[in-house]
C-alpha cells in the first residue's frame, strides 16, 4: 500500500512538472533493475524526471562530441563540461535541505542547460552534418530547461 502511494505521488509530481507521465528511458530502467537485483535503493535524485533528461542529454552530447573534428576541441570540451554540469547540479540540489539552496542549484543547472542550447546552435551552424543529433538534443534540452525553470523558483 505504501509503495502504491509513493508511486502515485511520484506520478502526480511528474504530471506537475511536465504535464504528462512519460516512459522511462532505457538507461534509467536498467539502473532500477540493477538496483533491485543488488538489493540497493536508488538515491532520491535518480527518480526525478529532470535528472533522467539530463543524463539522456549527456549521452546524446557524447555522440555529438565524437562527430566533431579535432579543430573543435574547445567546443567539444565546453559541451562536455556544460552537459556534465546539468545532472551533477540537479543531484546536489536534491541533497540540500533549504528550499532556497535547492533553488540556487537548480538555477545553476538551468544556466548550464541554456549554455548547452547555445553550444548546440553553434554546432548546427559550424557542422551541418550533425543536424539529426543536434535537433533531438535540442528537444531534450528545451524540455530540461522547462522543468528546471519551475524547480528553480524559491518557495514563498
Amino acid at each position: 500500500m505504501a509503495r502504491a502511494r509513493r508511486c502515485d505521488r511520484f506520478l502526480n509530481y511528474r504530471r506537475w512538472i511536465c504535464g504528462t507521465p512519460r516512459a522511462m528511458s532505457f538507461p534509467c530502467a536498467m539502473a532500477k533493475l540493477l538496483a533491485r537485483q543488488k538489493g540497493t535503493q536508488m538515491l532520491n535524485f535518480q527518480n526525478l524526471d529532470v535528472y533522467r533528461c539530463g543524463i539522456e542529454f549527456l549521452a546524446l552530447s557524447a555522440k555529438i562530441q565524437t562527430q566533431l573534428g579535432k579543430g573543435d576541441a574547445e567546443l567539444r570540451d565546453q559541451l562536455r563540461r556544460a552537459a556534465l554540469s546539468i545532472p551533477l547540479n540537479i543531484a546536489e540540489a536534491s541533497g540540500k535541505v533549504s528550499t532556497n539552496d535547492r533553488a540556487k542549484f537548480f538555477a545553476i543547472a538551468r544556466g548550464s542547460a541554456m549554455e548547452c542550447g547555445a553550444i548546440l546552435d553553434c554546432i548546427d551552424v559550424l557542422h551541418p552534418c550533425c543536424r539529426e543529433e543536434v535537433s533531438s538534443s535540442r528537444i531534450l534540452i528545451q524540455r530540461t530547461v522547462a522543468m528546471l525553470s519551475r524547480l528553480c523558483r524559491p518557495s514563498p
